[in-house]
C-alpha cells in the first residue's frame, strides 16, 4: 500500500510539474542590415541595386551536416549537443546565408546579387560554409566560423578562400544573451567578410579582366 502511495504521489508530482516550453532565439544583424540598407537606398534584403565595381553572385551558404538544424548547439569540449529547449530561427547556414548578404548588398564598390540567377552575367561568384555555430558552455561564448571561397565567373577556378573566426563572450547562459552574443557575432563575421572582399577580393576580380 506504501508504495502504491509513493508511486502515485510521484505521478502526480510529474504530472503537475511544468514542462520547459522551447524558446526560439532570433539573430538580430540581417534585420538590422536591412533596415541599414533601406535608409541608405542601397538595397534591401534580397535585392541587389546597380553600383559600380564587379557583378558578385553569392549562393546559399552549406554547413556541415550536423550542423544542418535549427536546434542551438551546446558545446563542451570536441563534444556538441543539440538543446532541446532552445532554437533558431532556422539553420545556422540560412541565418548566415541571410545576415552576410544584407550586410554585402550595402557596399558600392560591388554589385552583390542574391540569390544568385546563373544567366545573369557577372564577374565572380561568392561562395561559404559554416563550420562552427555552438555556444561554448565551459568558456562561456558564442563561436562563429565561417569558410568563404572567391570564384571566376560561374565558379571555374578558385581565386581566393578566407576563414572568419568570432568568439563573442556570453554575459549568462540564458536564451537572451545567447541570442545577443550570437547577434554580434554575426554582426562581426560580416564586416569581416565585407572587408576581405572589397580588398583581396577586387583584386583578385580585377587580375582576372
Amino acid at each position: 500500500m506504501a508504495v502504491f502511495l509513493l508511486a502515485a504521489v510521484m505521478i502526480s508530482g510529474c504530472v503537475g510539474s511544468k514542462i520547459p516550453s522551447e524558446q526560439i532565439l532570433r539573430i538580430a544583424p540581417r534585420q538590422a542590415a536591412a533596415m541599414q540598407a533601406n535608409s541608405t537606398g542601397d538595397g534591401t534584403l534580397g535585392t541587389s541595386h546597380r553600383f559600380g565595381g564587379p557583378l558578385i553572385l553569392m549562393e546559399n551558404f552549406e554547413s556541415f551536416p550536423a550542423l544542418d538544424r535549427s536546434a542551438v548547439m551546446m558545446a563542451r569540449g570536441n563534444v556538441l549537443t543539440p538543446s532541446t529547449r532552445w532554437y533558431w530561427e532556422g539553420a545556422p547556414a540560412s541565418i548566415a546565408t541571410v545576415s552576410i548578404a544584407s550586410s554585402l548588398q550595402a557596399n558600392r564598390e560591388y554589385t552583390l546579387v542574391w540569390p544568385a540567377r546563373n544567366r545573369q552575367e557577372h564577374q565572380a561568384v561568392l561562395t561559404g560554409r559554416v563550420e562552427r555555430f555552438e555556444v561554448r558552455e565551459h568558456e562561456s561564448e558564442m563561436v562563429i566560423s565561417l569558410r568563404m571561397a572567391l570564384w571566376t565567373e560561374r565558379g571555374k577556378v578558385l581565386l581566393l578562400t578566407r576563414s572568419v573566426d568570432v568568439h563573442e563572450p556570453l554575459s549568462a547562459m540564458t536564451p537572451q544573451a545567447i541570442a545577443d552574443a550570437a547577434s554580434k557575432g554575426m554582426a562581426s563575421a560580416a564586416q569581416s567578410v565585407g572587408e576581405w572582399l572589397k580588398t583581396e577580393g577586387l583584386q583578385a576580380i580585377a587580375a582576372q579582366h
